[in-house]
């Protein structure tokens, strides 16, 4: 959507240039080299031209706005997006329960120890 608006604006500047040459060429005609022209003569004809010939832009839905409101929104959204994907994969949720009898008895290997002390932090007197 943005290239078509962008597009319109490039086709727009070319129509004002278009219009610009041939409102000289006219002031040319009329008035010729004439020095001793009025300038309020040369600005009736100019808005006269400018009237007549007038070029511009429809747009009732407003869709640079629109085109500006949508690009602000999606820019929120994958910013958001980013965020919850970023805290989602670097938080790491381990819940211990305690632990049965029988296993509570038994000693923590060393590997296991380590692991969980590097994973998490735990203090260190529930592995002692």
């Amino acid at each position: 959507m943005v290239r078509n608006i962008e597009r319109v604006d490039e086709e727009y500047k070319e129509a004002m240039e278009v219009l610009e040459k041939r409102l000289d060429g006219l002031l040319t005609s009329e008035l010729g080299k004439d020095v001793k022209t009025n300038p309020e003569t040369i600005t009736a004809l100019r808005n006269s031209f400018m009237e007549t010939n007038k070029v511009e832009i429809v747009d009732p839905m407003d869709l640079k706005k629109m085109a500006k409101d949508l690009e602000e929104e999606i820019d929120a959204f994958e910013t958001n997006v980013d965020w919850v994907l970023s805290e989602a994969n670097g938080k790491t949720m381990i819940s211990l329960d305690e632990p049965k009898a029988e296993v509570a008895s038994r000693p923590i290997p060393k590997e296991i120890k380590t692991l969980v002390w590097n994973t998490i932090d735990i203090p260190d007197e529930k592995f002692s």
